[in-house]
């Protein structure tokens, strides 16, 4: 099981995906081994993002099927112009 991890819900700031994490495992069953909150970096490119992604899972779950539960960040991007 993977969790992917965005910009916009940083796990010690609003701990969204640390209650996933904890409904996967204690609701669900998934041990905690089989779950990885990834951490990538949060203002670079796509393919930056993607890639050190795809490092920490084949790291951890080498030739294994994974499961990706991830957020759009585009939703994340609105700002306010004050004008």
């Amino acid at each position: 099981m993977v969790l992917i991890h965005g910009f916009g819900d940083i796990v010690r700031w609003s701990g969204t995906w640390t209650e996933v994490e904890a409904v996967l495992h204690e609701e669900a069953g998934v041990p905690k081994s089989d779950i990885l909150l990834l951490q990538v970096p949060p203002l670079e490119s796509i393919r930056d993002r993607t890639d050190s992604a795809i490092r920490q899972i084949t790291s951890k779950f080498a030739g294994e099927d994974v499961h990706l539960i991830a957020h759009s960040l585009v939703c994340l991007l609105t700002f306010l112009v004050v004008g």
